[in-house]
C-alpha cells in the first residue's frame, strides 16, 4: 500500500474494529472525552495511483500526529484510527479540506456525543472483513438498510405525514447596533427515526448511497404536502431540507406553479453541500430553477474547513449554512472567510455566548442555537 512505509508517526498499535468499539463504549461510560480521526485512505480514487491526492492527505495528517497526546492505531487494510483528548480544531478543518472532494476517506467524531456513528462506521469496517458486527449495547445490532427496504418504503411513504416530523428551530439575523430579528425558521427532518418507523431495525450509517435516495423520496413527498399544506410558513420565513435532483422534479413544478405569491421569497431550500461537491451542474441547475421560482438555496451541513475553497461552488447560493460555530469562531480569526462568503453565512449550533460574539465581531450576522435564541 503507497502510504503504508511512511504514513502515521514511528509508534503505531494495532487495533480491530470490535477492539475499537469496546475501548470507545469504555471512555463515553465513564464520562471520558475523545477525539477520533477515522482514516480509510484506500477510498481515494485511483488508491494508490494518485500522488496528488495522497500527498494532500499526507500533509493535513501530518498536523494530527503532531497534537500533544495523540496516539495512532492501525485497523485492517491500511485503515487508521487516531486518537486524542480534545481540541486540534485547525488540525480538523485541514483534514476535511484535504478530503472535501472525498467523502468516505476521512471522518472526525466526538466521544461521548458521536459514540453511535462511530461505531456504526467501526461495524460496517468489520463486515467488510468477513467479521462480527461489535455489539456494545443492549439489542440487536442495526443491519445496514437495502435496496428492498427502500423499495418497502416507496411503497407506504405517501402515507405518512412528514411535516408532522418536522422540527424547528429559529435563526435569527443580528443587526450591528445590537437588536436582533427572526430570519426564518429552519426545518429539519430526521431521516434515520423516519426510516427506522418504517423498516425498523435499519441503519442508514454504512449507506451514503441509500441515504440520498431516502433523501430524494422524503423531499418529494415534502413538496407535495407543502403544496396542499401553505399554511407551514404562518407569517414569516421557513428553510426546509431539500435533494438537489428533486428541485428539478414534476413535484417541484407542482408546488411552484401552485405558490401563492405572498410565499414567493419566503421559502429556503436546503440542498447539503455534499450533492453540490457530487455533482456541480446539478447543484447549479436547481439554484437556477429554484431563484426563478423566488425559493432562495441554502447550501447547508458546510464545515469550517471547507470554506476557504467554496467561493466558487456556493455562487448559485443565496445562504451558506456553517455547522460547528465553535470551530467557526476559532478559525475565522486565523483564516479570514472569502469576502464574497461571509455576509452569506448562517452559523448553526451557537451554544456559548462567547461565541456569539467571537462571530459577531467577525462579521457573521445569521446564527441559530441556544446562546442566539437567549440574546
Amino acid at each position: 500500500m503507497l502510504l503504508a512505509p511512511t504514513f502515521g508517526p514511528a509508534v503505531r498499535h494495532p487495533m480491530m474494529p470490535a477492539e475499537a468499539a469496546r475501548f470507545f463504549a469504555a471512555v463515553a461510560e465513564n464520562g471520558a472525552r475523545r477525539r477520533v480521526l477515522l482514516l480509510r485512505p484506500s477510498r481515494l480514487p485511483g488508491w494508490p495511483a494518485c500522488a496528488a491526492e495522497t500527498a494532500r492527505l499526507r500533509a493535513a495528517i501530518e498536523k494530527v500526529i503532531a497534537l500533544p497526546g495523540v496516539v495512532w492505531n492501525e485497523l485492517p487494510d491500511g485503515d487508521h484510527l487516531a486518537i486524542w483528548r480534545r481540541g486540534g480544531e485547525a488540525e480538523v478543518a485541514g483534514i476535511e479540506a484535504a478530503t472535501v472532494h472525498t467523502p468516505g476517506v476521512a471522518a472526525v467524531f466526538d466521544v461521548p456525543a458521536d459514540l453511535a456513528p462511530l461505531q456504526l462506521a467501526l461495524a460496517a469496517i468489520a463486515a467488510e472483513h468477513g467479521h462480527a458486527p461489535p455489539v456494545v449495547a443492549s439489542g440487536p445490532p442495526a443491519v445496514p438498510v437495502t435496496l428492498a427496504d427502500l423499495a418497502a418504503v416507496e411503497r407506504v411513504i405517501g402515507q405518512v405525514e412528514l411535516i408532522e416530523r418536522l422540527t424547528a428551530r429559529d435563526v435569527w439575523r443580528f443587526e450591528p447596533g445590537g437588536g436582533k430579528a427572526l430570519a426564518f425558521r429552519r426545518f429539519s427532518l430526521d431521516l434515520q427515526a423516519l426510516l427506522g418507523t418504517l423498516v425498523p431495525g435499519r441503519t442508514l450509517a454504512p449507506e451514503p448511497v441509500l441515504r440520498e435516495r431516502l433523501s430524494r423520496l422524503a423531499s418529494r413527498r415534502l413538496l407535495a404536502q407543502l403544496s396542499a399544506r401553505h399554511g407551514l410558513a404562518g407569517e414569516g420565513a421557513i428553510a426546509i431540507p431539500m435533494d438537489a435532483a428533486t428541485v428539478l422534479s414534476p413535484e417541484f413544478a407542482r408546488l411552484d406553479a401552485g405558490l401563492p405569491a405572498r410565499l414567493r421569497g419566503r421559502i429556503v431550500l436546503e440542498i447539503p453541500l455534499a450533492q453540490a461537491v457530487a455533482s456541480p451542474p446539478l447543484f447549479t441547475a436547481a439554484a437556477r430553477i429554484a431563484a426563478a421560482a423566488e425559493m432562495p438555496v441554502c447550501l447547508s451541513r458546510v464545515r469550517p474547513g471547507h470554506l476557504a475553497g467554496l467561493a466558487a461552488l456556493a455562487a448559485p447560493a443565496t445562504w451558506v449554512g456553517v455547522t460547528d460555530a465553535a470551530a467557526l469562531a476559532e478559525a475565522i480569526g486565523r483564516d479570514p472567510v472569502p469576502d464574497p462568503l461571509r455576509p452569506r453565512i448562517v452559523a448553526g449550533d451557537v451554544a456559548e455566548e462567547t461565541t456569539l460574539a467571537r462571530l459577531r465581531a467577525a462579521g457573521i450576522a445569521m446564527m441559530s442555537g441556544p446562546a442566539a435564541d437567549a440574546a
